[in-house]
């Protein structure tokens, strides 16, 4: 019996080393992450954004801090500034998603009431990402498409350009300049 008992401790401790063996190691950073380190950092920001088509944009600042997170997978940015009179808050996760080949980023702010998700892909330079969403307004009466295109003029320097789907035609309504803070 005590031969039965210690066999199947040999045994079951055999699996438990096999069992550790055979678990997947974590994903390490490639060479998506690596374009994410040009979003790392703290930033000053100036705003603009087309509230009403008739009347002058409305113009804002902030600060945003972005981290890599996760070992170095995934970014997380958090911006403060202002929009419409008032303080706007919003919170950004940005990375790869290596099923759908293609950046994702989610996106929340005290202005909604809803996620924003959306995916794309940076240029062969690895300078301009260009991402597309589908969102709808708080009232749930229209549906429209979304385009963000993020421009690193120099490694202290990038833009954001925001535009709407119309007819057919993206319309400009909202730009962004960052300033690495110093």
């Amino acid at each position: 019996m005590k031969k039965i008992v210690a066999i199947a401790a040999v045994v079951a401790a055999c699996g438990f080393v096999r069992a550790q063996e055979e678990q997947p190691q974590a994903p390490k950073p490639g060479k998506e992450q690596e374009l994410l380190k040009q979003f790392v950092g703290d930033w000053e920001v100036a705003t603009k954004f087309v509230i009403d088509p008739k009347a002058k944009p409305d113009e804002g600042k902030g600060t945003e801090t972005g981290t890599l997170t996760c070992g170095g997978m995934w970014l997380v940015y958090d911006f403060k500034g202002t929009m419409m009179g008032g303080d706007f808050i919003g919170h950004g996760t940005l990375g790869w998603d290596s099923t759908k080949n293609k950046f994702v980023v989610a996106w929340v702010d005290n202005f909604s009431v809803r996620i924003s998700l959306g995916e794309g892909s940076f240029d062969k330079d690895g300078k301009v990402l260009t991402m597309l969403s589908e969102e709808t307004t708080p009232d749930k009466k229209l549906t429209f498409k979304m385009k963000h295109v993020t421009t690193f003029k120099d490694k202290d320097t990038k833009t954001t350009v925001f535009s709407t789907e119309q007819d057919g035609t993206w319309v400009e309504m909202g730009w962004m300049e960052y300033k690495r803070k110093k």
